[in-house]
């Protein structure tokens, strides 16, 4: 044990040097852009009373924008430091999570070392720190395993198959991909309770039942709110339109997406070495696992599998969607590496390359090979709109920057222009073919859209619009938006300001309102 301990320390270290980092030196640099959309869109929804906010019109579920918002300061929604610690105190916290499915597995010397693995992997890259759906989700997850794998032999208690329902149906809310893993538990479920067909239906009303009783909950706030249009958008309509922007054939997108896993994994690789090592040791019982802990090893095991499935089947594939992977690689190696330092001739070889692996997350902690772009603070300056500080503002596109560094909230929750007619194409979203089912709920939402974002205008006037040219309108436009409503809006509500940005991917024009 004390070995183990050894290298968690270390590891610790490592991570006090990642947040020595974060808080100092970067103190005013998001650790991942989406902080920032996430901070916005739970910044109008304070300011506009919906706590929850179903959402900015974004395919994200609402419990993201719920925990910005219990973390955020009213006063000072856009406080980096406070998201921050968020995220670290979330990260830690899924570490922990799987430290303890790991005790579940191979005792405390695994959870240990499956604790120290956790941060070190998570420390390798900064995104995997920041406050995002991937580690609330991975969380709730995580929280229903551990609720699934009580000690003994005991069948399982129908309030533990309920409650880890609820976890499942939670994660659902932070992320729609979640569902390849709930449906692993599912299956995992399935096939390992006794008890005859009569006990296995039960189950399953148990289980479905907890994982529709969250959004159903929600449901009901945002009936009463008057928006449910929205919350039912941004977990259906949304994510189905999401990646859709791709012409190439499904052989060749997905060789295209693995291929890009390949490139996120690189600086990863000696912990995925280290995961499949481990799942290859748990699944041919290299690893010696008590009888108890046997469903344990083979649940971590089909949800280790099915992250994979969440990964090659994601729409857009971001290295922030590795996380779930790594963490139960961390699982799966941590029984692995304990049995190695229980046995005397690997003692030593085993310390060494965990310690190796710590000096190896410093360094990239320090800029090292990982090549985060979002670190180089060119790419995330905003132009300062001194003739409109602070108040309302509206931007017609991807740029969550401008909106913190000129203290300006939201001026409607609907946020991005694919909830508009009008909208050009972009890199994510396509228009669905005309006079599909995707192409008739689109229009009917954003028809209500419309009407929603000039309701929203007239209770909370924009000081200033500013439309960026990629997102706002097509390249053979004239004109500032090709959005019908916010082109009229401008041209009876603002006048024309200056160019923002140009020559970068955010150039764009501004327009003072309401003189």
């Amino acid at each position: 044990m004390r070995w183990a301990l050894l290298v968690l320390l270390a590891t610790l270290l490592g991570v006090a040097l990642l947040a020595k980092l974060e808080f100092g030196g970067r103190g005013d640099l998001p650790m991942q852009l989406d902080e920032l959309y996430f901070a916005t869109c739970a910044a109008r929804g304070l300011v506009s009373g919906e706590v929850p906010v179903a959402g900015c019109h974004d395919n994200k579920g609402p419990l993201i924008f719920l925990l910005y918002q219990s973390v955020m300061d009213p006063a000072h929604p856009y406080r980096l430091a406070t998201i921050k610690l968020a995220g670290f105190t979330l990260g830690g916290l899924v570490c922990l999570l799987g430290g303890l499915v790991a005790h579940r597995v191979g005792g405390r010397v695994a959870a240990v070392l499956t604790l120290a693995l956790a941060l070190q992997s998570s420390t390798l890259d900064p995104w995997f720190f920041s406050l995002r759906t991937e580690s609330l989700g991975l969380a709730c997850l995580l929280l229903a395993t551990l609720v699934l794998l009580p000690r003994g032999t005991q069948p399982l208690a129908w309030w533990r198959v309920l409650l880890a329902g609820v976890l499942c149906g939670l994660a659902l809310l932070t992320r729609q991909n979640f569902l390849f893993l709930v449906l692993g538990i599912a299956g995992w479920l399935a096939f390992t309770q006794r008890g005859g067909l009569h006990r296995l239906a039960l189950l399953a009303l148990l289980f479905g039942t907890g994982v529709l009783a969250p959004m159903l909950a929600f449901a009901l706030i945002f009936q009463l709110q008057g928006t449910l249009p929205e919350y039912g958008a941004s977990l259906f309509i949304y994510p189905a339109l999401y990646g859709s922007n791709g012409d190439e054939g499904v052989i060749r997108r997905l060789l295209l997406k693995l291929a890009l896993l390949a490139e996120y994994a690189q600086p990863l690789s000696a912990y995925v070495a280290l995961g499949v090592l481990g799942a290859t040791a748990l699944a041919r019982r290299v690893v010696p696992v008590e009888a108890d802990a046997l469903p344990a090893a083979r649940l971590v095991l089909v949800l280790a599998g099915m992250s994979l499935v969440f990964l090659v089947l994601v729409p857009v594939l971001l290295r922030p969607h590795l996380w779930p992977s790594l963490l139960l690689a961390a699982v799966l190696a941590g029984p692995l590496l304990a049995r190695g330092l229980a046995q005397h001739e690997w003692r030593m070889p085993v310390v060494a390359l965990l310690l190796a692996l710590v000096v190896l997350t410093v360094l990239c902690a320090w800029g090292g090979p990982q090549g985060n772009p979002l670190r180089d603070r060119k790419n995330l300056q905003a132009p300062q709109i001194a003739e409109a500080r602070g108040g309302y503002a509206y931007v017609v596109g991807m740029w969550p920057k401008i909106y913190v560094d000129n203290g300006w909230t939201p001026a409607s929750t609907v946020m991005y222009p694919i909830a508009l007619p009008g909208a050009p194409q972009t890199w994510a979203f396509k228009p669905p073919e005309a006079g599909s089912w995707k192409a008739r709920l689109l229009t009917q939402l954003r028809e209500h859209n419309e009407r929603q974002l000039l309701a929203d205008f007239a209770r909370t006037p924009p000081r200033a619009i500013v439309t960026i040219d990629r997102d706002a309108r097509r390249p053979d436009s004239s004109d500032a938006t090709d959005i019908p409503v916010l082109r009229d809006y401008i041209a009876v509500h603002c006048v024309p300001g200056r160019r923002l940005d140009e020559d970068t991917p955010y150039a764009a024009s501004l327009f003072i309102c309401g003189r």
